[in-house]
């Protein structure tokens, strides 16, 4: 948990992270799945995140959340 908060606080977009500002609905799974491979096939091993509910800024990051009815119904969509 603490790599996961050392990350939300500190952590910025690159080949081992990756943010976005709103989760994933099933119309644009394969984004999902790009954004996956991409990570898997990068040159530098370790653990990958996509983060969802956070939008990088220059000055810092947006933390916007993801409301739960919303995420309830998108991965409804998914199956």
């Amino acid at each position: 948990m603490d790599k996961i908060k050392n990350l939300l606080l500190n952590g910025h977009e690159g080949y081992e992270l990756e943010f976005k500002a709103v989760q994933y609905s099933p119309a644009y799974l394969a984004e999902l799945i790009k954004d996956i491979v991409a990570m898997a096939n990068c040159h530098i091993e370790g653990d990958k995140y996509i983060i969802v509910g956070i939008k990088e800024l220059p000055k810092g990051n947006e933390y916007k959340g993801i409301a739960a009815e919303e995420f309830k119904r998108d991965i409804k969509g998914m199956k």
